[in-house]
């Protein structure tokens, strides 16, 4: 290197690991769920399963940071989220570290089930404790699914270079809760959720436009 001349930072990029949910109607519906961060700041209607960041537990936050140049993207209860940003060539070593981290070191079906209970009970009100305790069954891994893209994310100061992992579970809706539901398909401007039959390429309804996350298919393929 020439005198003055200064080396190029080191490239870096975001790592998102989370649980996605294929949650069904009775009838196989899928059920996928408004970002509300999109249509606040930019009216843009977009749909995507539920699910969200998993968290590390305290012993494998403190083993990721003793490895890995790390920052944590999560603050106040999301504190705890693998929603990180690290040297690029980092990113894989990182991504196998945690999934081959034990339940004593970082959520798995726990923290799939919690952000499940978030989206349906605290954030959108869709359901009730009790409707989620005794209307939704066991989930059933279906597999990990890895991609990786450009987010766009309103809370991101400015679109990152990600990538996603997404361990993947499968649930069915009966009974109360699935009415419940069935109701709330035709609640609010726009919905929360709508359903999707298979193949459902939906672009547009009663409500106007709208966006389904493109590879709601392929992230549920059994691994």
């Amino acid at each position: 290197m020439r005198k003055g001349e200064h080396s190029a930072p080191e490239a870096r990029m975001r790592v998102v690991i989370a649980a996605m949910i294929d949650l069904r109607l009775p009838d196989r519906r899928r059920l996928v769920l408004l970002s509300r961060t999109r249509w606040t700041s930019r009216r843009e209607r977009f749909y995507s399963p539920f699910g969200g960041a998993l968290r590390a537990k305290p012993d494998g936050r403190h083993a990721l940071r003793a490895r890995f140049d790390l920052v944590w993207e999560g603050t106040g209860e999301d504190v705890d989220d693998l929603r990180v940003n690290l040297p690029a060539r980092d990113a894989e070593a990182f991504v196998e570290a945690v999934l081959n981290m034990p339940d004593d070191r970082r959520e798995h079906a726990d923290g799939a089930w919690r952000e499940l209970i978030e989206e349906l009970v605290e954030e959108h009100g869709l359901l009730e404790h009790e409707d989620v305790r005794h209307g939704v069954g066991a989930l059933k891994r279906i597999g990990t699914y890895r991609t990786e893209s450009v987010s766009s994310n309103p809370e991101l100061a400015r679109p990152s270079r990600t990538r996603y992992v997404f361990e993947t579970y499968a649930a069915c809706v009966r009974g109360h809760a699935a009415t419940k539901l069935e109701h709330a398909l035709t609640k609010g401007d726009p919905p929360d959720v709508i359903a999707l039959a298979e193949g459902d390429g939906l672009e547009e309804d009663a409500w106007g436009p709208l966006t389904v996350a493109p590879d709601v298919d392929a992230m549920f393929i059994p691994t």
